[in-house]
Formats: C-alpha cells, structure tokens, sequence
C-alpha cells in the first residue's frame, strides 16, 4: 500500500502514466473509517444527551448541570496541542482505537455505576472531563487519517460524506435514542454508548496498513518540501511504506520541541495561519448568537421554548445537505468563490432575522447558515489536510483548534452581553455584518493565494 504525489519521479512521471484512469470512488479504506466514525458519531449524541439528562436527577442546580458542557470544552484548550503531537508520533489507527477503548471503559464504568444506584454528580463531572480529553486525541487522528485513504482531490467530497453523516448520527439519531433509552433506564443509554465506542474500536482493525506520519524531505534552506513556502505538502498522514517510509528522520525530538514545530510552521504558513484568524472570528461572532438563540425563539417570536428544537432539526437538515454538495460546489466553481459564499450566507442571515424577525425567516435562515457553515468546515479542513506536511498535522490541528475553541466561549460570552445591552435583535445584525466584514481579509487571503488552492485540484496517487 503507498501514497504519493503527482510530482514524485517514478511511475506517475513516466509517459504513459497520464493515461492510467483516475478512479472516482472513495474506495474501501474510506468506507471502513467512514464506518467506524459514524457509529462513533452516533455513540457521541447519545453521550451528549445521557450526561445532563442524568445530572437533573442529580442536581436542580442550573450552574452544576452546566458545567458539564465546559468539562467538555476544558480539555481542548489544555490538551488540544500535546494530542496533536502525540498523534504525530504514533500510528494514527492505533490511537483511534485505544481512543475508544478508553472511551467504552470510561462510559461502562459510568454504566455500572448508575445501575448499582451509586451515580454521584463527581463521576458525571470526571467523565465528562475524561472523555473530552479523549477526545483530542481521537478528533486529531481522526482528521489525520483522511488524507491517507483518499487522493487529494477527493478531501472535499470525503470530508463532506464524513460531516454529513456525522450530523445525521450525532443531531437526528444520538438524541432521540438517549431519550428513548432513558426513559426505560437511566443506565441503558450509557450501555448503549459505551457498547458504540467498542463496535467503532472493532471496526478500525478491518482497516489495513499503519497510519504513522513520515517527515518531510527537507530542503536545502532549512524548510519541508510542502512547508511553509507555500507549495503543496502532499498528504496529511500516510500509510507506512509511502514516500517517506514511515519513519521520521532524524534522532526524535522531545515533545516540548516538536510542539514548538508544529507552533512555528503554522505561524509560518500564510494560507493556513491567515484562514484560522477568519474561521476563529467567524466562529466566535456565530457561537455569539447562537449562544442566545433559544433567548430569541421564546422573546423575540415569542414560541414556546419547545419550538427551539424544530429550528436546531432545520440547521441540522441544511448542514446534511451542505455536506453532500461540497464536491458539486468546488466542479463548478474555485475554492474561493465557494469559501466566500460559505461566509457571506450566515452573515446574511443574521441580518434578516434581526432586521425581519419571524418563524418563516429563522427556519430559512437556520438551514441556510447551518449549510453554508458545514460548506465552509468542510472546504477549510480540506485545504489543511492536503497542505500541512504529514509529521506535522496533529500539531497544526491542535494549535489551530487551540485558538478556535479558545475564542468561541468568548464569543458566547460576549453575545449574552450585547444582548442584554442593546437587544437580541440588534445582536444579531451586529453578528450577521462581523460576518460580511470578514469577507475583506477572507478575500484578500484567498486572492494572495488562488494559485496554491487552484493547485489542489490536482489528483495524486494514493491507491484506494
């Protein structure tokens, strides 16, 4: 099994390789990690709704029960940076599924616990922090692994099959069946999630190869072929044998340096660092309203607060949508076009609803910006996976999710302020035109460097 790039010498410079057919299939490898990250999914939404449902026979507290949820953030702000580099060391695949092995115990334990009636509010609180650290590892991997079972060209429509059903399995299915299960008892949705960590685990080993990242070749000036300079990296993780062998050059690095690496290359790296300053914007004014948004549906359009669900299903169904039309989206338009579009539809939206508040509006406006958003998540991981050279992609990830979720809480915070000052109406026209502002640095980013992105078009050679 090898991977590698269209400008490496050997077969795919020979003159008749340009007439080998480009397979259009995602392939089996894809399939089986596509697989496993759904049930994954699936065990995740179950999870997110068993905790509190769990913590309100605990606790009436609303400050108890909510921090639940910051347990959940926490380790992505400590832990998001080493997991990146942790990952960079290891087999990828392997790490997946000690992922969630770590993750059935930690739910079975819990499982246990809630049906010998000893379930404190502690135990809810060490798991929740346990599993969001878990999680780190597992979201770099995970991230890690596609640029390695796909070609290039196809990050767009992987990544968008992969959020897609990632939605489907975490917002329409892992709900309901948590409450359904609860009802019956209270240990039967932590049995079922810690049972759906297992079957993801088992599923990883059908998938053949190692997944350890080789390093770069380095050039004569110091960076990574595909580095900072600009030019494509190849993929983002590689099954061993691949062009670099699967082994990282050179006596290893402790891992306070490698991190320091990871640091210095996506500081480096115009495209990807100027990208993370607009998506963590982006992200903070969006989290900003939708922090309040439930705020919106009861004062606002004065609904019912149960109403609140039906607008999250329609943000749901327009991000399954948004997810399955990203490689239709990049045929027919530039990556630029369609990154622009992604930004700017959100924006708009918040504008409407502020300035024309009513229930007709929103549920458009969700299922439009809950699109666009997926479009968008979908588009800037892609351009991540295929420039970031293969030894550093956890540790780009890391920082980047470092500074993404780092800035979203202040983001909520600041929405809840605004809001109580000047109006949730008024809030959200102030983050719908935060939105359209960051059309002027996207574009600008974008424009500085359409080359390298009309570069990624170009297929390689991994085998599927």
């Amino acid at each position: 099994m090898t991977a590698g790039r269209t400008d490496a010498p050997g077969p795919a410079t020979a003159p008749d390789a340009g007439k080998a057919p480009v397979p259009h299939g995602l392939g089996r490898r894809f399939w089986i990690l596509f697989a496993s990250s759904t049930v994954s999914n699936l065990s995740d939404g179950v999870g997110k709704v068993a905790l509190p449902l769990l913590a309100v026979t605990l606790t009436q507290d609303p400050v108890l029960v909510a921090a639940l949820s910051s347990l959940t953030i926490l380790p992505w702000l400590m832990f998001a940076i080493v997991s990146g580099a942790l990952v960079d060391r290891v087999d990828r695949r392997r790490a997946m599924i000690i992922a969630q092995l770590v993750r059935t115990a930690v739910v079975g334990l819990l499982a246990a616990a809630v049906l010998a009636g000893q379930a404190a509010l502690w135990m809810l609180y060490a798991a929740a922090f346990t599993l969001g650290a878990v999680e780190t590892l597992y979201d770099n991997a995970a991230h890690s692994m596609t640029p390695s079972v796909v070609r290039r060209d196809q990050l767009e429509k992987a990544n968008g099959r992969m959020e897609a059903a990632s939605v489907v399995a975490d917002g329409f299915l892992g709900a309901p069946l948590a409450s359904a299960l609860f009802v019956v008892a209270a240990a039967w949705p932590f049995l079922a999630n810690s049972l759906g960590f297992l079957l993801a685990g088992v599923v990883l080993l059908l998938l053949p190869g190692r997944y350890r990242a080789g390093r770069t070749t380095e050039r004569a000036d110091g960076h990574a072929a595909g580095g900072a300079d600009g030019h494509p990296a190849g993929h983002a993780g590689e099954p061993e044998g691949g062009r670099a062998g699967g082994a990282v050059a050179g006596r290893r690095a402790n891992l306070r340096a490698e991190m320091a690496e990871g640091l210095r290359w996506f500081w480096n790296h115009r495209l990807i660092r100027g990208l993370t300053v607009v998506a963590s914007l982006t992200g903070a004014a969006f989290q900003a309203m939708m922090s309040v948004m439930v705020l919106f549906v009861t004062d606002v359009l004065e609904l019912p607060a149960a109403a609140f669900g039906w607008f999250v299903l329609a943000s749901a169904a327009g991000g399954v949508a948004g997810g399955l039309v990203v490689p239709v989206l990049v045929r027919r338009w530039s990556r630029a076009v369609v990154m622009g579009v992604a930004l700017t539809v959100p924006g708009a939206c918040f504008v409407l609803i502020g300035a024309f508040p009513s229930p007709a509006a929103l549920a458009v406006s969700m299922a439009l910006g809950g699109g666009a958003l997926l479009v968008w998540n979908v588009l800037i991981m892609s351009v991540r996976q295929a420039l970031v050279p293969p030894h550093l992609f956890g540790r780009v990830l890391g920082a980047i999710r470092t500074v993404l979720w780092g800035l979203m809480p202040l983001g909520a915070l600041a929405g809840g302020l605004l809001g109580r000052a000047y109006g949730l109406q008024t809030l959200a026209v102030v983050c719908g035109c935060v939105l359209l502002a960051l059309m002027v640095p996207l574009s600008l980013t974008l424009h500085r460097h359409g080359a390298l992105l009309r570069a990624l078009s170009r297929p390689d050679t991994v085998d599927t």
